[in-house]
């Protein structure tokens, strides 16, 4: 029995992705409404974000996409939310004065069985 040491080379043929471990040289898909480039990620995967962060800076956002009446739009479901606000707190002031009232109505109704009781 006779063991040769001997350089051994082995290929194989294979179908697949390559990908790297930096986001940003990943191939990204996101969908959008605006169409642009990704111009700078701030976030890389595993990171935490909160609420209103940016995360993602985008380029060549066409003109169409912005609202030459945005501000004026957003003053108005401001003031929208503002009124609707108030009719709430109408309401509650409505529920609590109705509530006041059933209590008296209670009180006076429990005097008048004692009253009664004691006939």
């Amino acid at each position: 029995f006779v063991v040769l040491f001997l350089p051994w080379t082995q290929n194989i043929r294979a179908r697949g992705s390559v990908t790297t471990l930096l986001q940003e040289q990943r191939p990204q898909e996101l969908n959008s409404i605006i169409a642009g480039r990704i111009v700078n990620w701030y976030y890389k995967e595993g990171d935490f974000v909160k609420k209103g962060d940016t995360i993602l800076q985008l380029g060549e956002v066409k003109v169409d996409y912005f609202d030459p009446r945005l501000l004026e739009r957003t003053k108005q479901q401001i003031d929208a939310k503002k009124i609707a606000i108030e009719g709430y707190r109408s309401k509650a002031q409505t529920a609590a004065i109705q509530v006041q009232a059933l209590q008296e109505q209670r009180d006076a109704k429990l005097k008048e069985l004692a009253i009664k009781l004691q006939q």
